[in-house]
C-alpha cells in the first residue's frame, strides 16, 4: 500500500517542526551530522567532539512545491568554529530533541563533506533538500 502525496507531505512538514491536520504537535526537530552513516535499523555514528551540537531547524524549511513532500532550507545552516577534527561527514540526521537518540529521518550525502579546525561548515541556502520517498 503506498502513501498518497497529501500524506507525504504532510509527514515531511512535521518531520521539519510544522504542526498540520494529521499531525497537530509540532516537534523542535534537531539536524545531526554522521561520520557513519546511519541506517533504518542502525544509528550510525553522529560527529562528536569539541563544539559540535545539533541544529535546531524548525524555522529553516519550506515546501518546494516542485515535488510532493519536498522542502529545502531557506537560510543557511552553520556550525560553530568546529574545535577539533570532526572527520568527512556522510550523512545528516533528524531527531525529535537535541539529545535524543531517536533518529527520525536520514538521508546520505553525494559526497562526503570534509571538516578542517578552525573553519565553520556551513550549508548554504537551498542546498539541502529534504523529500519523502
Amino acid at each position: 500500500m503506498s502513501k498518497t502525496n497529501y500524506l507525504e507531505s504532510q509527514f515531511v512538514l512535521w518531520c521539519l517542526g510544522k504542526s498540520n491536520a494529521l499531525f497537530p504537535t509540532a516537534i523542535q526537530p534537531w539536524l545531526g551530522l554522521f561520520t557513519g552513516a546511519p541506517s533504518d535499523s542502525l544509528g550510525g555514528t553522529e560527529v562528536s567532539g569539541a563544539s559540535y551540537v545539533r541544529l535546531n531547524i524548525s524555522s529553516y524549511f519550506i515546501e518546494t512545491f516542485s515535488e510532493p513532500g519536498e522542502l529545502k532550507n531557506i537560510a543557511p545552516l552553520s556550525w560553530p568554529v568546529i574545535g577539533e577534527a570532526w572527520g568527512s561527514i556522510v550523512a545528516g540526521g533528524i531527531f525529535p530533541t537535541q539529545t535524543s537518540s531517536q533518529l527520525l529521518r536520514y538521508g546520505i550525502l553525494p559526497s562526503p563533506l570534509l571538516t578542517q579546525v578552525g573553519k565553520t561548515l556551513t550549508i548554504a541556502a537551498g542546498k539541502l533538500l529534504i523529500r519523502e520517498g
